[in-house]
């Protein structure tokens, strides 16, 4: 809007800067007359109007929070926060089915009209308490349940009835400082925020609209706003500062620098926009999102960048449509603004409550991320190093669903970044400490009433394990033997069994290597693997005896003790070893305890699909075999590598047989292994739970993602020509199956045992001979 005495000069700055420009509106008051007119006409020819049906005067509006409050005195609250400069009143609704008790529900504050003459705000708010109180709808129940509100239709009362009866174009507060200036009155309330203030859009006249006043909350009505917020900080998820006009959603700050939930940010507001542009009319802009400052142009003192700075997580001013009015958006638009910009709300709410949600509720959850293709297991596998994201179950694309656990603190941004890449994903587990809790419950259940049960039926402990291989070597001296491998890094025997009818002296025989529990948390391993011994051994059945004749076994049942331990009693979902290393800890500042041991081997050490975080689930540690476990199994491994055949590293879970290498460079017998390898999952197959997955087969880089440092790629780069890491069954409840699965898995995972046992011989028969 431009005025008589400085047009010429305004459209020779534009003609200057070859700037295109026409008449908008040629008479601003006669346009401000029709627009009374409307107004006065929408009155009369419409009987019982309530408030969010027109432009209320403040009047009107206060009767409306009083009526609200007192025939809804169960869960509004109608507060009166204190006196404008002229004496007005300013009041709020508080909405709450807790009375504001409930500190575990977000609060969403609005407010309006804080510029006095952007009157279609004002609706809104009263249309949103209709909503809220006297026409929540079922769709709606969530809204009240589960978030409280806080509303101010009107922020600026003086500003906005001096709109109402004097100069319906005022922006400003009322308030009048003769030190300041003797002609000039108020002060655009939203430059008058504690932020960066007086340094950018704004000017130093005191009669300019843009006005910021002589100090920060120099108007008693931006203190008020200040004095909620801050009252309620610890709460409030999101405030919305409503203005008109533009069809904008912006956030902070208004210099450009962007506040550090960004993403978060404009995710909220994308949405909000995408749902008001569902409903817009035709004629209407698109909503636009983003920063103010990027967007628009720079501002400082606004009640948006406040908010953000004191600890909204999600703070925005939102420009409403104006149709080609401006300000003077005649009152048949109300309805329509109302009803568009309330889905809107009704979306960022609902997205408010699941992230104060994230943000305050130290619950871990579990989600299923549906996989098209090779490009969504790189996103998978870039969030599992960046982010630190547990990767539970891997999937295969078009085949399976991958399973991911996510923290308070990552579950949001790792969320966005799903959406962001058109990655579908569900909720699969709510509340892993209460999955946790089941599956102990489950075991207690288990072992109660069943007398004597042998550790290869239960999940035992390293104790029992080791109890177990004690009195199998004792009671069968000729096959089996115990060896003492040495202690784990906090003191425990690594023990395994060698099962052998020459104690290993034929060496026309060759080995199998198994081992388990490399991963702590991977319980329903370490059965298998006992249960191997039991069929060898004491239950030797008649079709199998070729499996002891032909075939020398090494079975370590717990490659990693100390976490196997560490997750009985203190973590159920521990992963690593639990070695401390003094040195790495100074140097990047933590108390941070394991290693992945999985990823400590010397093959392609650190390259891949590894963290250098020493807090990292897939910190693969300072150096290769810094862990004594994996050691170990080093040694195993090169001790008897000139009759090792097969290694069968045994993991949960995904149903999976893979084998390397992890680079995805193919083995040069990769054909032989996948032959094997198929020969496993298929006659697992043919004895699985109809609700499992068949297995698949393959590379493990081509069949999931890249990794370095595993155990079953070094076995195959030092010698054993079939290395396989093999991935046991879940039935969907990932590390926390229930212990009546034992059996099933121990009795369909055998069949595969068996099955690469005699082609192990025959390789290996084949191989000698040659």
């Amino acid at each position: 809007m431009v005025s008589p005495e400085n047009r010429a000069e305004v459209f020779d700055m534009l003609d200057a800067n070859n700037m295109k420009h026409y008449v908008h509106l040629p008479d601003v008051a006669k346009a401000v007359e029709q627009h009374e007119a409307d107004l006065s006409r929408w009155r009369q020819t419409r009987k019982s109007l309530v408030p969010f049906e027109t432009y209320p005067t403040y009047d009107e509006v206060d009767a409306y929070m009083e009526r609200i409050a007192r025939e809804n005195p169960s869960y509004v609250t109608l507060v009166n926060v204190g006196e404008s400069f002229e004496g007005r009143a300013i009041k709020y609704l508080k909405i709450s089915t807790s009375n504001f008790s409930n500190s575990s529900k977000p609060i969403y504050l609005m407010d309006a009209t804080m510029h006095a003459r952007e009157w279609v705000t004002t609706p809104v708010t009263l249309y949103t308490i209709h909503r809220l109180v006297e026409d929540l709808k079922a769709e709606d129940f969530d809204l009240l349940e589960n978030i409280d509100w806080i509303i101010m239709p009107i922020v600026n009362p003086d500003g906005y009835v001096y709109t109402h009866t004097d100069e319906r174009l005022w922006r400003g507060t009322r308030s009048y400082y003769p030190t300041v200036s003797t002609t000039c009155y108020g002060v655009d309330a939203n430059r008058n925020f504690d932020i960066n203030f007086n340094t950018l859009g704004v000017s130093s006249n005191p009669c300019a609209l843009n006005y910021p006043g002589h100090e920060p909350f120099s108007e008693p009505e931006t203190r008020y706003v200040r004095d909620i917020l801050l009252k309620y900080i610890d709460r409030i998820q999101i405030y919305m500062n409503i203005h008109s006009h533009g069809n904008y959603v912006l956030y902070g700050y208004g210099n450009t620098t962007l506040p550090s939930n960004a993403v978060q940010l404009h995710h909220v507001g994308a949405a909000m926009g995408a749902k008001i542009d569902a409903l817009k009319l035709p004629e209407a802009g698109y909503y636009r999102v983003g920063n103010s400052h990027l967007v628009l142009y720079g501002s400082s003192g606004s009640a948006q960048d406040y908010g953000q700075a004191v600890g909204v997580p999600f703070s925005y001013t939102l420009e409403l449509p104006g149709y080609g009015y401006g300000f003077l958006v005649p009152p048949e638009f109300i309805e329509q603004i109302n009803a568009e910009t309330w889905q809107g709300i009704a979306v960022t709410a609902r997205l408010s409550y699941l992230y104060y949600r994230a943000r305050n509720e130290r619950t871990y959850s579990v989600h299923g991320v549906q996989l098209r293709h090779r490009l969504d297991q790189i996103v998978l596998y870039n969030l599992q190093t960046d982010l630190n994201v547990d990767l539970w179950g891997h999937g295969a694309p078009e085949i399976r669903d991958a399973f991911i656990m996510l923290s308070p603190e990552n579950r949001m941004e790792v969320l966005d970044i799903l959406d962001s890449n058109g990655m579908k994903h569900y909720l699969h587990i709510a509340d892993v400490a209460k999955s946790l809790k089941k599956h102990e419950a489950d075991l207690s259940s288990w072992h109660h009433g069943r007398q004597n049960l042998e550790p290869y039926e239960t999940y035992a402990r390293h104790a029992e394990i080791n109890a177990y291989m004690e009195r199998i070597a004792i009671q069968y001296p000729n096959i089996a033997k115990l060896v003492t491998i040495g202690e784990s890094f906090e003191g425990r025997d690594v023990k395994y069994l060698k099962i052998s009818t020459s104690n290993f002296a034929n060496t026309s025989k060759p080995i199998y290597f198994m081992d388990a529990t490399m991963h702590a948390r991977e319980w329903i391993t370490t059965p298998t693997t006992l249960y191997s011994i039991h069929r060898l051994v004491e239950d030797l059945r008649e079709e199998d005896k070729d499996l002891l004749e032909d075939v020398d076994w090494i079975i370590l049942p717990v490659v990693n003790p100390d976490g196997y331990e560490f997750s009985h009693t203190e973590n159920r979902l521990w992963r690593g070893t639990r070695s401390v290393n003094e040195t790495t800890n100074e140097l990047t500042n933590t108390s941070c305890v394991g290693v992945d041991p999985n990823r400590n081997f010397d093959v392609n050490f650190n390259t891949l699909g590894v963290s250098s975080n020493p807090c990292s689930q897939i910190y693969p540690g300072h150096e290769p075999f810094s862990e004594v476990e994996t050691r170990y199994v080093r040694d195993i491994l090169l001790e008897h590598i000139d009759r090792i055949q097969i290694y069968m590293d045994i993991h949960s879970y995904g149903s999976y047989v893979l084998y390397g290498l992890d680079n995805a460079t193919l083995p040069a017998n990769a054909v032989h292994q996948h032959h094997v390898g198929a020969a496993m999952g298929a006659n697992i197959d043919t004895a699985k739970l109809p609700n499992a997955d068949f297995y698949a087969v393959g590379n493990s880089n081509l069949m999931l993602y890249g990794t370095s440092g595993a155990a079953s790629d070094y076995a195959h780069v030092v010698g054993v020509p079939m290395s396989y890491t093999l991935e046991l069954p879940d039935y969907e409840y990932g590390f926390d199956m229930p212990p009546q699965y034992i059996e099933q898995v121990n009795m369909e995972t055998w069949k595969g045992i068996a099955i690469t046992g005699r082609l192990a011989a025959l390789y290996y028969n084949a191989r000698v001979r040659s």
